[in-house]
Protein backbone atom coordinates (compact mmCIF):
# COMPACT_ATOMS: atom_id res chain seq x y z
CA UNK A 1 0.00 0.00 0.00
CA UNK A 2 1.31 3.55 -0.91
CA UNK A 3 0.43 7.11 0.74
CA UNK A 4 -1.49 9.28 -1.48
CA UNK A 5 -0.98 13.33 -0.29
CA UNK A 6 -4.00 14.75 1.00
CA UNK A 7 -4.26 17.33 -1.47
CA UNK A 8 -3.60 14.66 -4.62
CA UNK A 9 -6.62 13.20 -3.68
CA UNK A 10 -8.93 16.51 -4.56
CA UNK A 11 -7.01 17.19 -7.45
CA UNK A 12 -8.32 14.14 -9.22
CA UNK A 13 -12.13 15.39 -8.49
CA UNK A 14 -11.09 18.91 -10.05
CA UNK A 15 -9.59 17.68 -12.77
CA UNK A 16 -12.88 15.41 -13.25
CA UNK A 17 -15.35 18.19 -12.56
CA UNK A 18 -13.26 20.35 -14.95
CA UNK A 19 -13.62 18.29 -17.32
CA UNK A 20 -17.62 17.31 -16.84
CA UNK A 21 -18.32 21.00 -17.37
CA UNK A 22 -16.26 21.07 -20.47
CA UNK A 23 -18.41 18.24 -21.79
CA UNK A 24 -21.85 20.13 -20.68
CA UNK A 25 -20.09 23.48 -22.44
CA UNK A 26 -19.62 21.50 -25.54
CA UNK A 27 -23.29 20.01 -25.31
CA UNK A 28 -24.72 23.14 -24.82
CA UNK A 29 -23.39 24.94 -27.82
CA UNK A 30 -23.97 22.24 -30.29
CA UNK A 31 -27.68 22.63 -29.19
CA UNK A 32 -27.56 26.21 -29.60
CA UNK A 33 -25.90 25.83 -33.21
CA UNK A 34 -28.61 23.51 -34.22
CA UNK A 35 -31.25 26.02 -33.00
CA UNK A 36 -29.59 29.18 -34.83
CA UNK A 37 -29.71 26.91 -37.96
CA UNK A 38 -33.08 25.73 -38.20
CA UNK A 39 -33.65 29.96 -38.11
CA UNK A 40 -35.36 30.94 -41.60
CA UNK A 41 -32.63 32.83 -43.52
CA UNK A 42 -33.36 35.38 -45.84
CA UNK A 43 -31.34 35.71 -49.61
CA UNK A 44 -28.53 38.02 -48.20
CA UNK A 45 -27.94 35.12 -45.54
CA UNK A 46 -28.80 37.18 -42.68
CA UNK A 47 -31.88 35.94 -40.28
CA UNK A 48 -34.72 38.40 -40.71
CA UNK A 49 -34.11 39.69 -37.03
CA UNK A 50 -30.51 40.48 -37.75
CA UNK A 51 -31.35 42.39 -40.64
CA UNK A 52 -33.93 44.34 -38.70
CA UNK A 53 -31.19 44.80 -35.92
CA UNK A 54 -28.69 46.36 -38.79
CA UNK A 55 -31.45 48.39 -40.47
CA UNK A 56 -32.41 50.17 -37.46
CA UNK A 57 -28.52 51.37 -36.14
CA UNK A 58 -27.54 52.14 -39.69
CA UNK A 59 -31.11 54.75 -39.68
CA UNK A 60 -29.90 55.48 -35.73
CA UNK A 61 -25.82 56.25 -37.58
CA UNK A 62 -25.47 59.73 -39.15
CA UNK A 63 -22.90 59.44 -41.82
CA UNK A 64 -19.28 59.58 -40.98
CA UNK A 65 -16.59 60.85 -42.38
CA UNK A 66 -12.99 60.44 -42.29
CA UNK A 67 -10.58 62.96 -40.90
CA UNK A 68 -7.59 63.74 -42.94
CA UNK A 69 -6.91 67.89 -41.69
CA UNK A 70 -5.40 68.33 -38.50
CA UNK A 71 -4.65 71.37 -36.69
CA UNK A 72 -2.76 71.31 -33.42
CA UNK A 73 -2.01 74.23 -31.45
CA UNK A 74 -0.16 74.29 -27.73
CA UNK A 75 2.93 76.96 -26.00
CA UNK A 76 4.06 79.08 -29.03
CA UNK A 77 3.68 76.06 -31.34
CA UNK A 78 1.22 75.56 -34.49
CA UNK A 79 0.86 72.46 -36.58
CA UNK A 80 -1.13 71.68 -39.54
CA UNK A 81 -1.02 67.86 -40.89
CA UNK A 82 -3.09 66.74 -44.29
CA UNK A 83 -3.28 63.47 -45.26
CA UNK A 84 -4.10 63.98 -48.63
CA UNK A 85 -1.66 66.07 -49.93
CA UNK A 86 1.26 64.47 -47.42
CA UNK A 87 1.96 67.92 -45.46
CA UNK A 88 3.12 68.42 -42.20
CA UNK A 89 3.95 72.05 -41.20
CA UNK A 90 5.32 73.44 -38.21
CA UNK A 91 6.11 76.54 -36.16
CA UNK A 92 7.05 76.95 -32.83
CA UNK A 93 10.43 76.10 -30.62
CA UNK A 94 12.58 74.08 -33.31
CA UNK A 95 11.38 77.06 -36.02
CA UNK A 96 9.25 77.17 -38.73
CA UNK A 97 9.49 73.56 -41.26
CA UNK A 98 7.77 71.89 -44.04
CA UNK A 99 8.09 68.01 -44.51
CA UNK A 100 6.09 66.67 -47.85
CA UNK A 101 5.39 62.57 -48.33
CA UNK A 102 8.01 60.16 -47.88
CA UNK A 103 9.82 62.68 -45.24
CA UNK A 104 6.77 62.07 -42.57
CA UNK A 105 7.19 58.71 -40.74
CA UNK A 106 3.13 57.86 -39.86
CA UNK A 107 2.70 54.25 -37.78
CA UNK A 108 -0.63 52.95 -36.51
CA UNK A 109 0.21 51.47 -32.83
CA UNK A 110 -2.15 51.02 -30.08
CA UNK A 111 -2.28 54.43 -28.87
CA UNK A 112 -3.15 55.96 -31.96
CA UNK A 113 -1.01 57.44 -35.48
CA UNK A 114 1.98 58.53 -34.38
CA UNK A 115 3.25 60.65 -37.03
CA UNK A 116 7.10 61.80 -36.79
CA UNK A 117 8.88 64.02 -38.44
CA UNK A 118 13.07 65.24 -38.50
CA UNK A 119 14.52 68.78 -37.36
CA UNK A 120 17.51 69.46 -39.41
CA UNK A 121 20.24 69.53 -37.33
CA UNK A 122 23.74 68.87 -36.88
CA UNK A 123 25.01 65.14 -35.88
CA UNK A 124 27.61 66.40 -33.93
CA UNK A 125 25.12 68.25 -31.39
CA UNK A 126 22.02 65.91 -32.14
CA UNK A 127 19.27 65.83 -33.93
CA UNK A 128 15.43 66.35 -32.92
CA UNK A 129 12.57 64.73 -34.24
CA UNK A 130 8.67 65.77 -33.07
CA UNK A 131 5.64 62.80 -32.57
CA UNK A 132 2.76 63.62 -32.69
CA UNK A 133 -0.21 61.61 -31.13
CA UNK A 134 -2.66 61.45 -33.32
CA UNK A 135 -5.90 59.68 -31.76
CA UNK A 136 -8.11 58.24 -33.86
CA UNK A 137 -11.04 60.78 -34.65
CA UNK A 138 -14.84 60.25 -35.68
CA UNK A 139 -16.36 62.71 -37.39
CA UNK A 140 -20.41 62.77 -37.29
CA UNK A 141 -20.58 65.41 -40.17
CA UNK A 142 -18.87 68.29 -41.48
CA UNK A 143 -17.92 70.02 -38.17
CA UNK A 144 -14.51 70.19 -36.89
CA UNK A 145 -13.78 67.80 -34.37
CA UNK A 146 -12.04 69.09 -31.08
CA UNK A 147 -9.36 67.20 -29.15
CA UNK A 148 -6.42 66.94 -26.81
CA UNK A 149 -2.96 65.35 -27.21
CA UNK A 150 0.57 65.87 -26.96
CA UNK A 151 3.57 66.11 -29.00
CA UNK A 152 6.83 64.41 -28.02
CA UNK A 153 10.52 65.87 -28.68
CA UNK A 154 12.62 63.33 -28.87
CA UNK A 155 16.18 64.39 -28.65
CA UNK A 156 18.87 62.10 -30.24
CA UNK A 157 22.50 62.90 -28.87
CA UNK A 158 24.69 63.95 -31.30
CA UNK A 159 28.89 62.48 -31.64
CA UNK A 160 29.17 64.67 -28.16
CA UNK A 161 29.00 62.47 -25.37
CA UNK A 162 27.05 64.80 -23.31
CA UNK A 163 24.33 63.95 -21.86
CA UNK A 164 24.68 60.06 -21.09
CA UNK A 165 21.20 58.80 -21.99
CA UNK A 166 21.15 58.89 -26.26
CA UNK A 167 17.86 59.71 -26.66
CA UNK A 168 16.10 62.90 -23.99
CA UNK A 169 12.40 62.99 -24.79
CA UNK A 170 10.50 66.33 -23.87
CA UNK A 171 6.63 66.45 -24.53
CA UNK A 172 4.02 69.61 -25.58
CA UNK A 173 0.26 69.48 -25.17
CA UNK A 174 -1.47 70.15 -27.60
CA UNK A 175 -5.07 71.08 -28.63
CA UNK A 176 -6.27 69.81 -32.05
CA UNK A 177 -8.98 70.15 -34.47
CA UNK A 178 -9.71 67.51 -36.91
CA UNK A 179 -11.67 68.20 -39.65
CA UNK A 180 -12.08 66.38 -43.49
CA UNK A 181 -10.98 68.54 -46.55
CA UNK A 182 -11.77 67.98 -50.02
Amino acid sequence: MYFVPYSFKFAGKRALYGLASLLMLVLMLAQASHAFASAPVTHSGHSPASQDMQNSQMRMRPAQLEANFFIFTGSHTYITYNQVSAQLSYQGSQGKQTWNGSNIGVQDSSLGTLITVYFPGNPDVGIVALTLLLPPIDLISAVPAHFETLGIYVHHRGFILLPPARLTYSTIALRGTAQHIL
